[in-house]
């Protein structure tokens, strides 16, 4: 989106609004990757507001300055193997005997 506005004959305001790039992709649960990525938004856009100035009838200067946001969301799965199960994993199962065996 764009706009501009006349001040005068010799000086010119304008602002712009644009997305510069954008990203959404969702992979299956039991993807290969999925510990890399399972979801992932990105999202980049610009505020450019802007000024414009005539010196004379060969010579115009104009001045822009671009704010920028950008946000990015992932989400990944972890390798939990224990996780699923109800009881002691195998490596609570190893500490607990551990600590009886060193207390005996």
């Amino acid at each position: 989106m764009f706009f501009s506005h006349s001040i005068s004959p010799d000086l010119k305001v304008g602002i712009a609004a644009t997305g510069n790039f954008g990203l959404a992709l969702k992979y299956n649960s039991d993807w290969v990757g999925r510990y890399y990525v399972q979801e992932a938004t990105l999202i980049g856009m610009s505020v450019l507001p802007s000024v414009a100035y005539r010196v004379n009838q060969n010579l115009s200067l104009g001045a822009s300055l671009n704010v920028m946001y950008g946000k990015l969301k992932q989400q990944v799965a972890i390798n939990n193997p224990g996780a699923a199960s109800f009881g002691p994993t195998p490596m609570a199962s190893w500490i607990s005997t551990t600590a009886r065996g060193a207390s005996e």
